[in-house]
């Protein structure tokens, strides 16, 4: 269970570089297509977007980041549990790896390996 428990972690990790490059990517698309306008500014219609998407996704790469550490290091049960909780809507990847986070967290195994 430990093992797998191990295994869920890296996926976090995964998961959020993941979705930093994807988000990094975006910006980039946004940021190309805006150069070829005159009047483009980054505080522009499509710059304002462009940073809350930006912001977004090093958010969403922070909490991925925590949730793997957590579950790594089994630490805070309650906080992974919360945090995968709120990764559940990071559809396909993060809901699948909030699920079996869910799941492992339930059992007893896993609750004595945490320290809360």
């Amino acid at each position: 269970m430990k093992k797998l428990l191990s295994l869920v972690s890296f996926g976090y990790i995964l998961y959020g570089v993941g979705m930093l490059i994807f988000v990094g990517v975006k910006i980039v698309q946004v940021l190309e297509v805006g150069s070829s306008d005159p009047n483009f500014s980054i505080f522009s219609a499509h710059g304002i977007p462009t940073l809350s998407l930006g912001l977004i996704g090093l958010l969403l790469f922070g909490l991925a980041c925590w949730v793997g550490r957590l579950l790594f290091q089994c630490r805070n049960r309650k906080t992974a549990t919360i945090l995968s909780i709120v990764l559940l809507l990071g559809f396909p990847f993060g809901t699948v790896l909030g699920v079996v986070t869910l799941c492992l967290l339930q059992t007893k195994e896993v609750k004595h390996a945490f320290d809360d």
